[in-house]
């Protein structure tokens, strides 16, 4: 099987940057709803719908998107609603989220107490109750451009609002920029619109917005556009088998030369092109990059030193924490945890138990909803990325240090974006249990690390070029 992690992408983006605002400038505070096409690569994929309305002391704004992807092959329907209600300067009072595709559920809800939100995280039957410190008057990711466009922005005028992702579960940044104001179209008719630029971890949008009509257009990474549309043209159906391209394989990269047995691959070398390295994690930990190129070393399992419990090492403290998404202070993670590694003490040895279990334990199959731990754990399913959460739930559970990585990796003779997890035995090393394999082969390039840099990825999907210079 393939593996790649760009379908998850693809409704982070959507999520992120889907809110078709539903008013012109000048009425901005009046109720209304406004419905867009999402469209990838010019092809239909599915529909979204932002609605307002008055609420006591403020709005309700609701998001609700319908989309059809395919991975590999394998298309399948996902549905988001999200509920937000603000006070009457869009400020968050509370929220929830339900994310639903391929057989599985993620609801999130979030009521905003002072400058904290009290976050609740239902995933597999289990409910995960945290603060997330907000700050005074935190927005989310609906009203962000109501609270912008309400300010009145003219050409040049920047704004930066700090917002609640809820996908992520995580505070961010959000910066708006007014670059012009132009003529665009709204169901055909020319109308005159202002050109904003948003950005977000260092990815942009670019959302065309008329004070006449509302939203007109968004424009994201990866091909994909949102249109505004009349509530019939939107809502057209979209199946699952006739989702637009194949994002796995059209994002993937040709190598240009035959590596017949890539997992057991000990050195790779290779240069990268058309992308620039700013804020990617290739240096270090089993890589060397210089002059745009990129040295992978596997690690022998038998060159691994001795590494025995209790890891004390403060530098890599905060991979032992659970996140929201990998619960590894969940009880059923520790006992299974515990199950899997029998007590063993010596790290190398129950990194590498935790992995074969994962890969014998886990059907591969592509997933679309946000990886969660623990409904991973109770329906063992799943492509590279949730192969992945389970791993380094389990191995924080025991004891044992551990981070998710995101890059590319080689298979069938193309580099497909994938995830995988890295321990810290002494030195961070890659596993993968997508493949059954501890240590993991050469054959890959880590990006980033941590589900908080993984957005960098986004910059990379059809730029990014690969020359082979050297393995063994």
């Amino acid at each position: 099987m393939k593996k790649a992690a760009a379908v998850p992408f693809i409704i982070m983006i959507i999520l992120l940057f889907s809110d078709v605002c539903t008013a012109g400038v000048r009425e901005i505070i009046k109720s209304g709803e406004q419905w867009g096409g999402i469209y990838i690569g010019g092809k239909k994929a599915g529909y979204c719908m932002t609605r307002l309305e008055d609420a006591p002391g403020g709005y309700k704004i609701t998001d609700w998107m319908r989309m059809s992807l395919k991975k590999m092959g394998t298309g399948q329907m996902v549905y988001s609603v999200t509920t937000e209600y603000t006070d009457a300067s869009f400020n968050l009072k509370s929220f929830e989220m339900r994310l639903s595709g391929g057989g599985s559920e993620l609801l999130e809800r979030g009521v905003v107490e002072g400058a904290v939100l009290k976050l609740e995280i239902v995933s597999g039957g289990v409910t995960r109750k945290t603060d997330v410190d907000v700050g005074l008057s935190p927005h989310a990711d609906s009203d962000m451009d109501f609270f912008f466009l309400l300010n009145n922005p003219e050409p040049g005028s920047k704004g930066k609002v700090r917002y609640f992702d809820t996908n992520r579960a995580r505070m961010d940044d959000m910066e708006l920029a007014v670059e012009a104001v132009e003529q665009s179209e709204y169901m055909g008719m020319p109308t005159g619109a202002i050109r904003i630029r948003q950005t977000c971890s260092g990815i942009s949008a670019t959302h065309w917005f008329s004070p006449d009509h509302g939203s007109l257009r968004v424009e994201m990474p990866m091909g994909m556009t949102i249109v505004s549309e009349s509530r019939e043209m939107a809502e057209a159906e979209v199946s699952a088998k006739d989702a637009p391209g194949d994002f796995a394989l059209n994002n993937s990269i040709p190598v240009g030369v035959k590596i017949s047995e890539p997992r057991k691959v000990e050195s790779l070398s290779i240069r990268l092109s058309g992308v620039s390295a700013d804020g990617l994690s290739l240096d270090g930990d089993g890589q060397q990059f210089a002059m745009g190129v990129v040295t992978v070393k596997a690690v022998r399992q038998s060159f691994i030193k001795p590494c025995i419990m209790p890891v004390t090492d403060d530098s890599v403290s905060d991979w032992l924490k659970p996140e929201p998404f990998i619960q590894s202070d969940d009880p059923g993670i520790i006992a299974k945890a515990a199950e899997i590694t029998g007590g063993e003490k010596d790290l190398r040895k129950a990194a590498r138990m935790i992995c074969d279990w994962v890969y014998r334990s886990m059907a591969k199959s592509y997933q679309t909803a946000t990886p969660s731990a623990v409904e991973i754990l109770k329906n063992p399913r799943g492509d590279c990325r949730d192969h992945t959460a389970l791993y380094v739930a389990l191995a924080r559970s025991a004891g044992i240090p551990a981070r998710e990585a995101f890059g590319i990796v080689l298979y069938d003779g193309r580099f497909y974006y994938h995830a995988w997890p890295e321990v810290y035995l002494g030195e961070w090393v890659a596993a993968d249990p997508t493949f059954g394999i501890f240590p993991a082969d050469a054959a890959r390039v880590r990006f980033v690390y941590g589900d908080d840099k993984r957005l960098a990825l986004l910059n990379l999907f059809g730029k990014l070029k690969v020359e082979v210079l050297d393995w063994r």
